[in-house]
C-alpha cells in the first residue's frame, strides 16, 4: 500500500502547479487548433505528448526542491533542538568513539617501540620476544568488544592488521623456542643454529637438513609477516588522518 499512497500524495502534490495545467491546456489547445482548424498543418503527434510531460517534469523538480528544501528545514530544527537539549550528534559520538579506539591501538602498536623492531630485525637470527609484547597486547584487545571501530573502513584496516598480527603470532608460536640460558629470546627451529641442549642429537643428517630448511621458511615467512604488519598498521594510520583527523 505504500507506493499507492506515495503515487497519490505526488499526483495530488503535483495539481497544485499551475505550469503543470498549462502545458497540460496547451497540448489539448493545440490538438483542438490544428485538428479543426488546420487540417491540412498536422503537426508531429509526439509534440502531443511531449507538451504536457515537460509540464509533468519541470513540477516534479520543483517538488523534488521542495522536499529537499523540507529536509535541510527539519535537520536544522533537529540540530537545533539537540544543542538546547545538549543532546549529542550520533556523528560526533561515533568520531569520538573511533578517536578512542585508534588511540589505543597506537599506543598497543608502539609498545617497545615495535614497529621499528619489526623492519630491523631478520628473524632468521634470534630475537627479542621482550619488543613483541605490544603484538599480544594488540591481539588480546582486538577480542574486546570496545575495540572495534564504527566507520566501516577504519574496521576493515584494523581487521586486516589483526589478521597479519595473529599470523605472525601462530607462526612464533609453533616454529620458534626459546633460545637456552638467553633470557627471552628465541629463535626458528634450525638444527645448525645455537645450542638446543641435544634435543637434535638423535637426528640422522637428512633429518637435520630437512629441519633447516623449514627453518629457513618459517624466518622468510616470518619476516614477510613482519613487513605486512607494518604496511597494514601505515594504511590504518593514513586513513585515520583522513577520516578522524589525528
Amino acid at each position: 500500500m505504500k507506493p499507492i499512497r506515495r503515487i497519490a500524495e505526488y499526483s495530488r502534490r503535483l495539481a497544485h502547479y499551475w505550469v503543470f495545467w498549462f502545458c497540460l491546456g496547451a497540448s489539448g489547445l493545440l490538438a483542438l487548433v490544428f485538428e479543426t482548424l488546420l487540417p491540412n498543418y498536422q503537426p508531429a503527434r509526439v509534440w502531443y505528448i511531449l507538451i504536457p510531460a515537460v509540464g509533468f517534469f519541470v513540477a516534479g523538480a520543483k517538488l523534488h526542491l521542495e522536499d529537499q528544501g523540507e529536509i535541510e528545514r527539519l535537520r536544522g530544527e533537529i540540530e537545533k533542538f539537540r544543542a538546547q537539549t545538549g543532546i549529542p550528534n550520533p556523528a560526533a559520538l561515533a568520531l569520538r568513539a573511533d578517536r578512542q579506539v585508534y588511540a589505543q591501538i597506537q599506543e598497543l602498536m608502539q609498545t617497545n617501540d615495535m614497529l621499528a623492531f619489526l623492519r630491523q630485525t631478520d628473524f632468521e637470527g634470534s630475537f627479542d620476544t621482550q619488543r613483541l609484547r605490544g603484538m599480544h597486547d594488540s591481539i588480546y584487545f582486538s577480542e574486546l568488544p570496545e575495540s572495534k571501530f564504527v566507520d566501516e573502513g577504519l574496521e576493515l584496516a584494523r581487521q586486516s592488521l589483526e589478521t597479519n598480527l595473529r599470523k605472525f603470532q601462530a607462526i612464533e608460536g609453533q616454529h620458534t623456542s626459546p633460545v637456552p640460558l638467553s633470557g627471552g629470546w628465541n629463535r626458528v627451529h634450525d638444527p645448525y643454529a645455537g645450542d638446543w641442549g641435544g634435543i637434535f642429537d638423535r637426528k640422522s643428517e637428512a633429518e637435520l637438513e630437512t629441519l633447516h630448511i623449514q627453518a629457513m621458511e618459517m624466518a622468510v615467512e616470518l619476516n614477510r609477516t613482519a613487513s605486512e604488519i607494518c604496511e597494514s598498521y601505515a594504511q590504518l594510520v593514513q586513513l585515520a588522518k583522513k577520516k578522524l583527523g589525528v
